[in-house]
């Protein structure tokens, strides 16, 4: 996934800040768009179901949430992989 410009990792943060969403500690504007790879449909239907992202932001924000399948979706960017104090990578 990708938001924005920045890759999504499992540590990946989102936060609200006053100049709009901050994301792993860059400043991202609206309109905030989101790549994933994935089935269009379950994707689709993971955003639109009851309860779900799409749903919960049209509540609390008012957002307008759209999904917009496609057959070419491009996530350019990388990340490194993190060092961290107690956890190891496995090979």
């Amino acid at each position: 996934m990708e938001l924005d410009n920045v890759r999504v990792v499992t540590s990946t943060y989102v936060t609200d800040t006053k100049k709009g969403l901050e994301c792993d500690g860059q400043n991202l504007k609206a309109p905030y768009v989101v790549k994933a790879i994935g089935d269009p449909q379950n994707l689709q239907n993971a955003v639109n179901i009851a309860g779900g992202v799409g749903s919960r932001f049209k509540v609390k924000f008012g957002a307008d949430v759209t999904v917009t399948p496609s057959d070419s979706v491009d996530i350019s960017e990388t990340r490194n992989v993190g060092q961290y104090q107690y956890a190891k990578t496995v090979e």
